[in-house]
């Protein structure tokens, strides 16, 4: 199993949580709104400069309906 830094996996992670919101067409406000999660913190999150935590993560895919394991599935 390949091994992440914490900055690779936010980043990782981020891209994907964007890619999904997106392909939803959903918007930062939308998100926002939904989840109480400040915009500067989701942009941060989407851009991998802020790591989320197991909170934030779980309200994020719960109002984008995604399989969080499918949000933690990369190769190296």
């Amino acid at each position: 199993m390949p091994k992440y830094s914490e900055s690779e996996f936010s980043e990782l992670i981020g891209k994907k949580i964007k890619q999904s919101r997106t392909d939803l067409g959903i918007s930062i406000e939308e998100i926002e709104k939904n989840t109480g999660i400040n915009q500067e913190f989701l942009h941060g999150i989407e851009d991998g400069s802020i790591s989320l935590n197991l909170n934030e993560f779980i309200r994020i895919t719960n109002f984008l309906k995604v399989d969080p394991s499918a949000l933690v599935q990369f190769t190296k």
